[in-house]
């Protein structure tokens, strides 16, 4: 699915690769008081095949992870609080911590 994916927005491949360094250089909190790292960005990836829309739902995300313009001291951009909200949804291991240590297990 993700050779389909990158087929249909090849764009994208750009964008994750510049999130995921984004990710290494600096890892934001979440607004549960997680961290968002690069590792926990590519499990977007489960979704995909999910839905009928969830190739354009994770293409319209990945054009809201920075905010526009603005840029850190350390030369990064900031992410949004839109895309660390979704990012928080999308991987609820905070409230679920038995869940996280058996999911992680599987790969």
């Amino acid at each position: 699915l993700n050779r389909r994916y990158y087929a249909n927005y090849p764009d994208d491949v750009r964008r994750v690769k510049r999130i995921c360094r984004a990710l290494t250089a600096r890892q934001p909190a979440l607004p549960s008081g997680g961290t968002l790292t690069a590792r926990r960005f590519l499990q977007l990836g489960m979704g995909l095949g999910s839905s009928p829309g969830s190739f354009a739902h994770l293409h319209r995300l990945l054009g809201s992870v920075f905010v526009d313009g603005a840029a850190r001291a350390d030369g990064w951009p900031d992410f949004s609080r839109s895309f660390l909200r979704v990012m928080d949804g999308a991987s609820p291991f905070d409230d679920h911590p038995l869940y996280f240590l058996l999911h992680e297990a599987i790969y």
